[in-house]
């Protein structure tokens, strides 16, 4: 059975492997974080070959979250509508991911399906989880 596009529990699906030169995209979904944290992660990105694409919510600070429910919404949905990238990564988590569950274009999203294309969001009801792909 699936739920939004996603198999049952017993299967495990696995992204394809990022290359030299994809682009992923960075989004802060939730808390924020310093200039310098963002910096070195652009860094790191890069040293292992990737192209990442810096989305606002990276550089910006809304109270204790990284910027309004509606800014944090739009830079996932706009992250998975650009076919150009391969991965999306989160800065950070915490819970104002969930805030932002009603704000994501689930239609839009499962027609660019994460899986063998990008794994970064898995929807199953109204739990949302980030991965990351890179192991730091």
């Amino acid at each position: 059975m699936l739920i939004y596009g996603i198999p049952d529990r017993g299967t495990m699906i696995k992204p394809k492997k990022l290359n030299y030169g994809d682009k992923v995209a960075v989004v802060a979904p939730s808390s924020a974080t310093d200039l310098k944290s963002v910096e070195n992660g652009e860094l790191k990105l890069r040293s292992l070959g990737l192209n990442p694409v810096m989305f606002p919510t990276c550089y910006t600070n809304y109270g204790h979250l990284s910027a309004s429910d509606e800014e944090r919404a739009r830079d996932i949905n706009d992250s998975f509508r650009d076919e150009s990238i391969k991965g999306i990564i989160c800065l950070r988590g915490g819970y104002g991911t969930t805030r932002i569950l009603n704000m994501l274009d689930y239609e839009m999203i499962k027609r660019n399906s994460i899986y063998g294309k990008r794994n970064s969001i898995k929807i199953r009801g109204r739990q949302i989880m980030f991965c990351c792909k890179l192991t730091c």
